[in-house]
């Protein structure tokens, strides 16, 4: 009788045990820091010579290197390869309808916008390779973001008086701008800054959905053949690389340190 009582107590105390070793991977889990990528380069691979590639892809790739570790957990959305749908009028309606009114046909049709809206509320860091395409943003990167600017997702309106007024639910991220040129004077600062509406497009987009955050490298004169020039602008884009990540991991210090 004995033997049989300590045999269920020891049952008993080994079951717990596990449970709450179960509990706190969960925990665990949940606590770890994403970061997601986003790409929208036309190359589907990083520049290797004779600028047939992608800077903002070897950009992102030095980034992640620079940042990856244990409890780190890295997406990647390649927009580019598999563009999002573009915003129509059913599309509209749909998101327009409560979720508990909408139909199987406009739940549907959301379907592709929930799931990347998912990727960006999962998500602290979200760092967007944007190559300037005719002094914009490449096309399926505009529909990215087109899709992941939901109403009662990653932002909502005021009440009473302040009804109009919108309010960005996005607060304490961080967002992350890569950016190449082929020209020169393209980058803050420079002598054709105006001309350059592509890293302008994504922050407005983000300040207005509540991020107040923002990082930038950028390398200029991809296209220009200026060897030199081209190979002084990669050098000051590495160590703004270097510069972001040393922030982003002292970022994530900080969030273990509080939590």
């Amino acid at each position: 009788m004995f033997l049989q009582k300590t045999l269920a107590a020891y049952e008993l105390k080994y079951k717990t045990h596990r449970r709450l070793l179960r509990s706190s991977s969960i925990c665990l889990v949940l606590d770890m820091p994403q970061i997601l990528f986003i790409h929208s380069s036309a190359f589907s691979s990083e520049i290797r010579k004779e600028n047939q590639g992608s800077y903002t892809r070897k950009m992102s790739r030095i980034l992640r290197e620079s940042i990856r570790g244990r409890g780190v957990r890295v997406v990647e959305r390649d927009v580019a390869s598999k563009p999002p749908g573009m915003i129509d009028q059913s599309f509209v309606i749909a998101a327009r309808t409560p979720p508990a009114d909408r139909t199987p046909e406009q739940a549907a049709r959301l379907k592709e916008s929930d799931e990347l809206v998912s990727e960006v509320l999962a998500s602290d860091v979200i760092v967007i390779a944007c190559p300037v395409y005719n002094f914009g943003i490449p096309a399926p990167l505009k529909a990215w973001i087109d899709n992941i600017v939901r109403e009662g997702r990653t932002y909502t309106y005021g009440e009473g008086r302040n009804a109009k007024r919108l309010y960005g639910l996005l607060h304490n991220k961080l967002v992350v701008i890569l950016q190449s040129s082929g020209s020169t004077g393209l980058n803050p600062g420079g002598s054709r800054e105006a001309l350059n509406h592509a890293d302008k497009a994504v922050i407005a987009v983000f300040s207005e959905l509540g991020v107040h955050k923002f990082e930038m490298a950028t390398v200029e004169g991809v296209c220009e053949g200026a060897e030199e020039m081209l190979s002084a602008s990669w050098l000051m884009c590495e160590r703004r690389l270097a510069e972001i990540a040393d922030r982003i991991k002292a970022r994530w210090r900080d969030m273990h340190r509080a939590g």
